[in-house]
């Protein structure tokens, strides 16, 4: 797996969350979830746009490269997602890259609890075993 295209939303040391396309045009969000303790590899979970209810505003925002302007609203929109979504999880050193792995899929998972809010790095889980993180997903 690769996607074509990468626009990172935002960045700490590492890519935390950002919007990406695939070779079938379509765009996902990809947000990062756990990390081994050397930073290298990581767990992103990416849910297509389709399945957030205000994807309309969301796909505005970013073809208008107006993130700065429109945190506030694209947040509100990151945390309104349909209860019959698809997600998976994928382990990767980095999302640019075409080591993607799809480790864990899941269909219907309430991801409604303003979880894409967490402030990095002090709400993410470093994880010494990053093979045993994604089961619990």
């Amino acid at each position: 797996m690769k996607f074509k295209e990468v626009v990172i939303y935002n960045w700490y040391d590492n890519i935390v969350s950002a919007f990406c396309r695939n070779d079938n045009s379509k765009i996902y969000y990809c947000n990062l979830l756990a990390m081994d303790d050397d930073e290298v590899e990581k767990i992103y979970m990416c849910i297509e746009l389709k399945y957030f209810v205000e994807a309309d505003i969301i796909l505005n925002i970013i073809e208008n490269n107006t993130y700065l302007e429109n945190e506030e609203v694209l947040q509100r929109a990151l945390n309104l997602v349909r209860p019959n979504s698809e997600s998976f999880l994928i382990k990767t050193d980095n999302l640019q890259t075409s080591n993607l792995k799809v480790v864990k899929y899941k269909s219907d998972f309430n991801w409604n609890h303003n979880f894409f809010s967490i402030d990095y790095p002090s709400g993410l889980k470093i994880s010494e075993g990053l093979d045993d993180w994604w089961r619990y997903f």
